[in-house]
């Protein structure tokens, strides 16, 4: 018994090799000539309030681009560069350019390690949102209310979901086309973490009726790669009341190196006032003007009463000395500045 016990965690519950079996729509401009990014996690908290997430990692992008001659209404296959746990990990994808990617099916197959056995995982399923009547999903890149907008005028086709980003659960089986990557798992009891104690970020609301809002979170990146960081929930702030300052305390700061990424996902704020206190014997410096932002307005998704710009993630890059903007919180020191 202990044996078949060993071999039985051996096979099924161990990282294995894997692809992506992308099916791109028979229909009229599916192809993409843009690059569809995709994310690893591994051993992810849940709803993180503070601290560790995630083991974030970069595994690739794939682009299927009319003009190199792909054909439509078929599987192409991507071969992912890191091992998967499919009844452990999160796969995250986005897509950050002015066209659409259009998919009639996305699976991931998982080599089993039994002789040539593969497991198929249908990532469009109906615990994933995908209902009866969704044939395609889109990847498309806009803060418009209206998730199916398309600026070009074209027409998509019927029985269209349309997003930004997703995040596929293959624990639960789930995808969230919503919630931040920095969240981590989206099901199960809260993570209550240790953001740790030196570096301090500091919001003032003011007297402006707009400066108050909830849910404006706060991440720390750091030990940043070419293509991401690793990450720390610093915490959220719900800011309430007028002429009040919020603070948040976090592990000492690097001005050289690392990132903050101010993220909100519900309603909006407009932010006139935040500071860096980078750590415990720091001065305070002005995080807006340091970037060139007398104020910034956060918002998930533009309404048709706002017509200012407005960002739902703001990644303070300080070893390039910039600021991306609606990047979907991941950004290396080689992600290409929007």
């Amino acid at each position: 018994m202990l044996i078949f016990c060993i071999f039985f965690q051996s096979i099924f519950g161990a990282e294995k090799n894997a692809t992506i079996e992308f099916q791109i729509a028979n229909t009229s401009k599916a192809a993409f000539s843009g690059e569809l990014k995709i994310y690893v996690g591994k051993n992810c908290n849940t709803k993180v309030q503070k601290g560790k997430i995630c083991d974030y990692s970069f595994d690739g992008s794939v682009t299927y681009a009319e003009n190199k001659g792909l054909t439509v209404n078929k599987g192409h296959y991507y071969e992912m560069t890191n091992p998967i746990e499919p009844s452990d990990d999160l796969i995250f994808m986005s897509y950050r350019n002015k066209d659409r990617a259009i998919f009639k099916g996305i699976r991931l197959r998982v080599e089993t390690g039994i002789k040539k056995q593969t497991q198929i995982i249908e990532l469009f399923n109906s615990k994933s949102g995908m209902s009866r009547r969704d044939k395609y999903l889109i990847f498309q890149y806009h803060n418009n209310y209206n998730s199916c907008y398309n600026p070009n005028g074209d027409r998509f086709p019927d029985n269209s979901r349309c997003i930004r980003d997703a995040t596929f659960d293959l624990k639960e089986g789930t995808m969230s086309s919503t919630d931040s990557f920095l969240i981590g798992r989206n099901t199960g009891t809260q993570t209550n973490g240790n953001a740790g104690k030196g570096a301090k970020i500091l919001l003032y609301t003011g007297f402006q009726s707009d400066t108050r809002g909830n849910s404006l979170m706060f991440y720390h990146g750091f030990n940043c790669g070419e293509h991401i960081c690793e990450y720390n929930k610093i915490g959220e702030i719900r800011a309430s009341a007028q002429n009040t300052t919020y603070e948040l305390d976090f592990n000492d700061f690097d001005v050289d190196n690392d990132q903050i990424i101010m993220d909100i996902r519900n309603g909006n704020i407009r932010v006139r006032d935040l500071k860096i206190k980078p750590c415990a014997s720091c001065g305070k410096s002005d995080l807006l003007k340091e970037f060139g932002f007398s104020d910034i307005w956060m918002r998930y998704i533009e309404s048709e009463r706002h017509y200012g710009s407005s960002y739902y993630d703001v990644i303070f890059d300080f070893k390039r000395n910039t600021a991306l903007l609606d990047h979907s919180v991941f950004a290396g020191n080689a992600t290409v500045v929007k």
